[in-house]
Formats: structure tokens, C-alpha cells, sequence
């Protein structure tokens, strides 16, 4: 007679499950470096760490993920020295300033495996106070979780914060159970990580600070061990975060001044309004994130879960709570933002689907029924994440762009993009690979300067003419080289287009003067003509909607090549 796996056959399946979404195109948009915002902010820190100067003069991130990338490129440093590859540092910063793929899918790669075990802490959570069947289900639930999938593509911070925050929960519950001294302390460890991660990761003290409050309540006699357990907690939390971003002490002036800074730019957001962030992270960050099933049945397993027993309830929505507050409080309502809540709602979600199979399905059929409904219930989400790594597997409209320049333009014509985030990056001039490889290599100066340097497009190639590079000066309404030099009139003109109106507005002047004097030679589509922008996260540059419905073919901008007409 044929049995269901067992429990760790299950959780096994489940987790090469999450592995294979999650690294499924990972290398998506390379060697385009903006193909991801924000990427570089990462990345560039890291690089610049084998200089010797671990400050990484950069603190709108905390800098445990570029410590953990530099890491990561030692070892792959180490292996080139191996191989031959590296002759010396020198050799992999010319390569970061050429082609920094390598060191992008270090950043992605470590993004993806903090995704990776995050299901397997998630079902740690779940199956300590929930059972097997709602662990089970709740790992499955996050595995393909769209947002969560999505984002752990990114070799940004969002989700190895998230895994910290749900590390930090796993311990808090442990030290609710057993009052353990190193429990405490792990779940410090774990809160200043995550704070290390993103600042507001600290918010996870909030939980076990509830955890203490309500284990004073239920054991008096012993309020002095609890009131020790949660200064052991936060004296390690602040010296785990201290361990991470340790240039908040050694330097900070600059930390401060840039943490304020930071903190500015979130209440004014990004110039584009999109209403209130409760609303905003409802209705669409999480409804189209989870599933509209998925977010529905997680409120309300939540719901049931906080009154079935009102003090487990209370520890597992002090952070989701606190943490609702904080977001959507603010103009800046990146759907990243919303990773965090990922693991509390799968949980909320399992919890109520085991309840109904246990309700109203008969023993026998219980374990084949929450198969089917946790595959129905994740439906949508599933087929997100299915649309969107088809997408991000697929060659990127920039790439492909690329690639055909090189092979049907002349090196060293003047090429002109009206695009950031969207512009093509091509083989650069010489004077621009001088200038980029000092860029790289130069002292930091300002915050104004780090920006510009970390943003500094990779040269793709180390000898030939490459083609000059120019874009248009909206104060002056002329074409420009990145250099400021007059770049008039540019014999190619390439221009993007997409439903995000903050990063890709034709101005009005380069649209006349294209239809006059250009015609179009070349072009690429990507499937979202005619998409509205309310399918995308509007204030992210990142040309792939959210709410990604049949049809998307690649990321990027659909892109349209125009060469000047020769005078009649």
C-alpha cells in the first residue's frame, strides 16, 4: 500500500521547490547593471572593500549585505588567483568596471538563498506552535509566493531582512517555551541582523519585548529572570547590528547624516502619488504579492489564530502590526516594502485552510485535500511567478539593443538616450573607460559623489572606439556627451518607452525632432504596449509589471532605434 511522504520528504520537496523559482534567471538584465535599481548600492560597496577601507561611506543601506557580498567576491577572487584568471586586485577591479555580471549574481545569489531559507524558518515557526500540517502548508504557501519569489532575484537587502526577522520570531517563540538565556540572545542576534539588513528591521525587539511582558504576567516569581532575558536580547541585537554596520560607531557623522536623510526621503516619497500607504500596500502591494486568495485567507486564519489563544496571537502580530504602521505611514510605498509580512501571512493563510480540511473532510482524505487546496489557494500566485521568471529568463529589450549596435553600427557614432534606469548601456569610448576606471578606484568624497560612482555604467568592453555617449539637457534643450561636450546633431537617437511615466517621458522638443529629421531602423517590443501603469509598482524603476498578466515577453522598455536622415 503506497503512503504519503513523510514530513521531511515534504519540506524537502518544498524547498527545492523555493530554490528553483527563485533561481530560476537569476542572471536575468546582465550585463546591464540598471536592470535592477539599486543593485549597485550593494554592489559597488563591496568592491571598493578590497581597497582596503571598510567604510563603506554609504549608509541609506546598512552594510551587513555588502559585507556579505565582499565576502562572496574574496572567495571569488580567490578562486580566479586559482585558476589564472586573476594575476592580482587590479585584474578584478578591471573586471567590475567592464563587466560586473560576476559580482551581481554574488549579490542576487546570496539574495536568493536567504529567500531559499526562509521557507525552512517558516515552517520551523509554524510547526512549533501550529502542527505539521499548517508547517507544511505555510512553507508551500511561501515558496511561491510572487513577492517574495520575485525579490529574491535582487541582490538587494529586502529579503535577507526578511529571513532575520522570521529567524528573530523563531527564537522569540523558543525562548516563550523554555525562557533559555541563549534563546534570548539568539533572538537579539538575530533582531540586529535584521536591523543590519534594513534599519527598520529592528522593530523585531517590539515581539520579544511583548514575549516578556507576557511571560512576567503568567509567571510573577520570576519577573527578574524575564527582565534579564530582555536585556541579554537587546544588548546582543545591538551588538549584532553594530557587528554588520560597524561604521555607524566608527563614523557617525556621516551615519547620521545619512540615516536622517533617508528617513526624509521615505515621508516625502518619490514624487509620484499613490495615495495612502495602508491602502496602497492592501490593495495592491500584498493583493497582487500573495494572490487575492492567499491575502484573504491570511487575514482571517490570523484572525482565528490571535482568538484561539490571545497571547500566542499577540507575539506572532506585534511585528506585522507595528511594522503596518511604520510603512504605510509614508510617501515612498515601494511593494518591497511589504516582503516582511510574507512570512506572517503564509502562516495566517495555513492555518485557516487546515482548520476548514480538518472541519469538513473525513481523516482518510485530509492529506490529499490540503495538497489540492494549498495548489488551488496559491493558483494565481503560481502562475505569477511563472509569468515573471519566463520574463526575467528571457534576454532583456536593453541587452538585445546592445548586442545589435554592436553588430550593425559603426563604433564611435554618436549614440543619443533620453532614459536612466531604461538607457541602454553600450561599449564605452576610451576617454569614458579612463574615466570610469578612475571612478572606480577614487576616494569618496560626498554622498552626491558616492551616487554617481556607484552608478557608473560598466565600460563592456576594454579596448576599441566603443561610441559616444549622449544624452539630452533639458535646461538648454540640446544634446550633450556624458562629458557636458556638444554632441549635435547625434546620428542615432534610441528611445524608450513604457507605462512608467516617472522614467521614461519623451521630451517634447526630441519627440518633433525625431519625427523631422529621424527615421526608425530597429526596435523591440516587450508585450506591455497598452498596459496601464497601475499594473506596476509605479515608483520603481523596474520595467516588469507586478500585477504581471499573459503575454509579458522580456524585461525592459519596448525600444526604438532612429538614425538622422541624410539632407535632401
Amino acid at each position: 500500500m503506497r503512503t504519503w511522504p513523510s514530513e521531511r520528504a515534504w519540506i524537502g520537496l518544498i524547498l527545492c521547490l523555493a530554490a528553483g523559482v527563485r533561481l530560476w534567471g537569476l542572471d536575468f538584465g546582465l550585463p546591464q547593471t540598471h536592470c535592477r535599481p539599486d543593485e549597485t548600492l550593494v554592489v559597488h560597496p563591496a568592491v571598493q572593500y578590497f581597497s582596503g577601507d571598510f567604510n563603506p561611506h554609504f549608509f541609506r543601506y546598512p552594510s551587513l549585505a555588502s559585507y556579505l557580498v565582499f565576502a562572496g567576491a574574496a572567495a571569488y577572487f580567490a578562486l580566479g588567483r586559482l585558476t589564472g584568471r586573476f594575476g592580482s586586485l587590479e585584474d578584478l577591479r578591471l573586471e567590475y568596471t567592464v563587466d560586473p555580471s560576476a559580482f551581481h549574481l554574488i549579490a542576487r545569489g546570496t539574495s536568493a538563498c536567504f529567500g531559499i531559507a526562509t521557507v525552512w524558518i517558516v515552517f520551523r515557526i509554524a510547526r512549533r506552535w501550529y502542527g505539521r500540517d499548517v508547517a507544511l502548508c505555510a512553507a508551500a504557501l511561501l515558496a511561491v509566493c510572487h513577492l517574495h519569489v520575485r525579490d529574491s532575484h535582487f541582490g538587494v537587502t529586502d529579503v535577507m531582512q526578511t529571513f532575520f526577522i522570521a529567524l528573530a520570531f523563531e527564537r522569540t517563540q523558543a525562548w516563550w517555551e523554555s525562557g533559555a538565556r541563549a534563546a534570548a540572545i539568539g533572538a537579539g542576534v538575530a533582531t540586529g541582523l535584521a536591523a543590519s539588513s534594513k534599519y527598520v528591521g529592528g522593530l523585531m525587539l517590539l515581539s520579544f519585548a511583548l514575549a516578556v511582558v507576557l511571560r512576567m504576567r503568567a509567571q510573577a516569581p520570576r519577573q527578574g529572570f524575564a527582565w534579564s532575558s530582555l536585556l541579554a536580547c537587546g544588548i546582543a541585537a545591538a551588538l549584532a547590528f553594530v557587528a554588520g554596520t560597524p561604521y555607524s560607531v566608527l563614523d557617525f557623522a556621516s551615519f547620521w547624516g545619512q540615516l536622517s536623510a533617508e528617513m526624509e526621503h521615505l515621508q516625502d516619497g518619490q514624487g509620484l502619488d499613490l495615495g495612502s500607504g495602508w491602502v496602497r500596500h492592501s490593495s495592491f502591494s500584498l493583493w497582487h504579492g500573495l494572490g487575492p486568495p492567499v491575502f484573504l485567507a491570511s487575514l482571517a486564519g490570523l484572525a482565528l489564530l490571535a482568538l484561539r489563544d490571545k497571547r500566542r496571537g499577540a507575539l506572532l502580530l506585534a511585528f506585522p502590526l507595528a511594522y503596518f504602521a511604520l510603512a504605510g505611514s509614508g510617501s515612498a510605498v515601494f511593494v518591497r516594502y511589504a516582503i516582511p509580512w510574507t512570512p506572517f501571512l503564509a502562516i495566517g493563510a495555513a492555518a485557516l485552510l487546515v482548520e476548514l480540511v480538518q472541519r469538513c473532510v473525513p481523516p482518510a482524505a485530509r492529506a490529499a485535500v490540503a495538497v489540492c487546496a494549498t495548489l488551488a489557494l496559491a493558483a494565481p500566485s503560481i502562475a505569477s511567478v511563472v509569468r515573471s521568471d519566463l520574463a526575467l529568463s528571457r534576454t532583456d529589450s536593453r541587452e538585445l539593443a546592445a548586442r545589435w549596435i554592436e553588430q550593425n553600427v559603426e563604433p564611435g557614432s554618436a549614440i543619443a538616450q533620453i532614459s536612466n534606469y531604461g538607457r541602454v548601456q553600450l561599449p564605452a569610448t576610451r576617454r569614458l573607460r579612463e574615466r570610469s576606471q578612475a571612478l572606480a578606484l577614487a576616494p569618496a568624497t560626498s554622498d552626491a559623489a558616492r551616487l554617481v560612482r556607484m552608478r557608473q555604467q560598466p565600460s563592456r568592453t576594454r579596448e576599441g572606439e566603443g561610441y559616444v555617449a549622449c544624452r539630452w539637457r533639458a535646461r538648454d534643450g540640446r544634446f550633450v556627451e556624458e562629458d557636458a561636450g556638444p554632441c549635435e546633431p547625434p546620428r542615432y537617437i534610441l528611445l524608450g518607452y513604457s507605462p512608467l511615466s516617472m522614467y521614461d517621458r519623451v521630451p517634447s522638443e526630441v519627440a518633433t525632432l525625431v519625427a523631422e529629421q529621424y527615421a526608425p531602423i530597429w526596435s523591440v517590443e516587450t508585450g506591455a504596449a497598452g498596459l496601464p501603469e497601475s499594473r506596476y509598482d509605479a515608483i520603481d524603476a523596474f520595467f516588469l509589471p507586478f500585477a504581471i498578466p499573459g503575454g509579458i515577453q522580456r524585461l525592459g522598455p519596448d525600444l526604438v532605434l532612429y538614425e538622422r536622415r541624410a539632407p535632401r
